[in-house]
């Protein structure tokens, strides 16, 4: 976010800012690291589900 910001911050300055050029390129750039990042936390929670699932379970 700071990269982008610094590099649409000068072109606001040249008059040459689109700000949907700014949004898609923040999407773009953002949200797949967003994606990844819960997709890794819910598989985490999950795990830590399961196995607090398996040792809740009496000894067979």
């Amino acid at each position: 976010g700071f990269i982008l910001s610094h590099v649409y911050l000068a072109a606001a300055g040249e008059a040459r800012f689109s700000y949907r050029g700014f949004l898609w390129a923040r999407i773009a750039r953002v949200y797949p690291l967003t994606a990844r990042a819960d997709i890794g936390g819910e598989a985490l929670n999950g795990c830590a589900i399961q196995s607090a699932a398996l040792a809740a379970m009496p000894p067979a």
